[in-house]
């Protein structure tokens, strides 16, 4: 396995110095190269290595379209891989304006020589390549990016193609997002990323098919499409929300009234620039019983847990650490340091102690991270 974190001529070197690696399975490089001659080492790397199976972070599309294209027999090979990346890497307008002419055939090549794709990345000019992406049978997991002047359906019906199959599912967008849309067509979804605006398209009927999420992931979200994502929701594990203003103390009790499940799995949570106070933070607490590690900003508090030193066997440890984080927010926590060091002392379990303000069906070791930092 290479990964290559740094952007330079290495693809161009590799495809002559790395030939005979034989057993080479991955080639990932985190930097995307521009010149213009790459595609061409793209195409020996997938000649002289037979067994690779991951080349991410570097468009194969391009080097697809040249195998096709350049083979008058027309039997074209079937090459192994099942991470790649497609049409990814564009820097400029001329970029962006001339692969549109060669977009699709990009794609349909692709497809034709890489049909094992599991994980793919891909750049979308053009809502028409969703019907050639639906005969990747093995595609689990799916990453676009739509270009700032994309057009493509409000309503998102492409992903009626290929959204069954999918797990995993990162968008990109500069335009609103349906979650609805997403709901309805991609309803295995275990990953939801979405960097953009989430909302609700009026056009689609809800249905209300996230009850296999369990990692959420939202840059911005209004408040329909808040209570619609928490609908049906019932084994979400990880959630984060950017510019969550919406979620406020009466969101939260919405939520908890249509769904008093939403937040029972819940092991990890980053929720940034919400408008939760203590006390509604104290009733999101009650129901999410299984919470490890938290991130809440709110205008109201802020609270960051980490609670790793709490496994500490060693009770002075612990001490160590709550003194420090006492002594490190200054006066807000001061008021709490002597029934710290008296919970810390004592080896009984936190559920029978008498800590105001805070349910006793949090764990211990959540109960202790609360009571040395709100």
């Amino acid at each position: 396995m290479f990964f290559i974190t740094e952007e330079s001529d290495f693809l161009s070197e590799a495809a002559d110095t790395l030939s005979h690696l034989e057993d080479l399975e991955e080639f990932d490089i985190f930097k995307y190269t521009r010149k213009s001659s790459n595609f061409l080492k793209v195409v020996k790397l997938l000649n002289n290595h037979d067994k690779l199976t991951s080349l991410r972070f570097t468009d194969s599309s391009r080097a697809a379209h040249h195998i096709v294209a350049n083979n008058a027999r027309g039997r074209h090979p079937r090459y192994g891989l099942r991470k790649c990346s497609w049409t990814i890497g564009i820097g400029s307008f001329e970029d962006v304006t001339a692969l549109k002419l060669s977009f699709l055939q990009r794609i349909i090549s692709s497809v034709l020589l890489f049909p094992f794709v599991e994980e793919l990345e891909i750049l979308v000019l053009s809502e028409d390549c969703f019907e050639y992406l639906k005969r990747l049978k093995h595609l689990r997991s799916l990453k676009m990016k739509f270009d700032i002047d994309s057009t493509y359906q409000g309503n998102f019906s492409f992903l009626s193609c290929i959204g069954q199959q999918l797990r995993h599912l990162c968008i990109t967008s500069f335009k609103e997002i349906p979650v609805n849309a997403i709901s309805k067509y991609c309803f295995n979804l275990e990953y939801l990323k979405i960097i953009g605006n989430a909302t609700i398209c009026d056009s689609i009927e809800s249905s209300y098919n996230f009850k296999n999420l369990k990692r959420l992931e939202i840059r911005l979200i209004n408040a329909n499409s808040l209570l619609y994502v928490f609908q049906n929701v019932r084994n979400l594990k990880e959630l984060q929300f950017y510019n969550a203003a919406v979620f406020d103390d009466q969101r939260l009790q919405e939520i908890l009234n249509r769904n008093p499940l939403a937040f029972n799995h819940l092991d990890k949570v980053f929720v940034r620039d919400c408008m939760l106070s203590r006390e509604g933070f104290r009733i999101f607490l009650e129901h999410a019983v299984n919470l490890t590690k938290a991130y809440i900003k709110s205008s109201h508090f802020s609270l960051d847990v980490e609670l790793s030193y709490i496994l500490a066997p060693e009770r002075k440890t612990i001490r160590h650490q709550a003194k420090k984080s006492c002594e490190g927010h200054g006066f807000l926590l001061l008021p709490w340091c002597e029934s710290v060091y008296r919970y810390i002392d004592m080896d009984v379990s936190f559920a029978s102690s008498p800590v105001p303000n805070l349910p006793h069906s949090i764990s211990t070791k959540l109960r202790l991270a609360i009571i040395l930092q709100l």
